[in-house]
């Protein structure tokens, strides 16, 4: 498995967006490009009231936030750790 960020628009990801896709090997998408007739993803984002979502390669959430920059400071601290992340 492997890591998803999911933002609601590109603005969320921020400038971390290449180094989970590099470094992490996620796979990087904002909602539109998914296929979601009928906007049950958008919907999770709104509720959520957030910008980005990482999901772990076990499908657990690791994080939300406005950005992606924020949430790729501590996670990208236990991912080079090799700690495994909440």
């Amino acid at each position: 498995g492997r890591f998803l960020v999911l933002a609601a628009d590109p603005k969320a990801l921020g400038t971390t967006a290449n180094w989970w896709e590099q470094t992490a090997g996620a796979r990087v998408l904002v909602s539109d490009q998914l296929p979601d007739a009928e906007g049950a993803i958008r919907r999770w984002l709104r509720q959520l009231r957030t910008g980005v979502v990482v999901v772990r390669p076990d499908r657990y959430v690791l994080g939300i936030g406005n950005s992606l920059d924020s949430l790729t400071e501590e996670a990208r601290r236990w991912l080079q750790a090799g700690v495994p992340a909440p």
